[in-house]
């Protein structure tokens, strides 16, 4: 999304290289953050369905870009294009781990009202 703001030859480089270095690291911690969510028992079948998620845009995104530069006569649409999924993706990936997380503290709070409850429940019947 940046690239076409980038009009020199240094900050196109700092950009190559810290994009580089942050997109090895996501390819890098696929297997691990795999192993992590099935576990070692189903990883090579997780694992190749991953990969063949990841294969589906990376099959589809260069027509899509090739189009664009047809219709537009440059590669800023594209560029575009490509910076606004990578932020649509960024804000769903934020509103599950939301999800999550007050998911998580509704069930906790509801275990622990519950377990007061119990708890309340026994003393005024003389069993704790």
């Amino acid at each position: 999304m940046f690239i076409p703001i980038l009009h020199s030859f240094s900050l196109l480089l700092s950009f190559s290289i810290l994009y580089g270095y942050f997109d090895g690291a996501y390819v890098a911690l696929i297997p691990v953050v795999t192993s992590d969510v099935v576990g070692p028992t189903y990883l090579t079948s997780a694992l190749g369905v991953v990969y063949f998620l990841h294969a589906i845009p990376y099959l589809i995104s260069p027509p899509i870009g090739g189009w664009l530069v047809d219709m537009t006569g440059n590669y800023e649409a594209t560029f575009f294009l490509s910076g606004a999924s990578f932020m649509f993706s960024s804000v769903v990936l934020a509103a599950s781990v939301l999800v999550r997380c007050c998911r998580r503290s509704k069930s906790n709070s509801a275990a622990h009202l519950s377990s007061s409850h119990i708890t309340d429940a026994a003393a005024q019947q003389g069993i704790i």
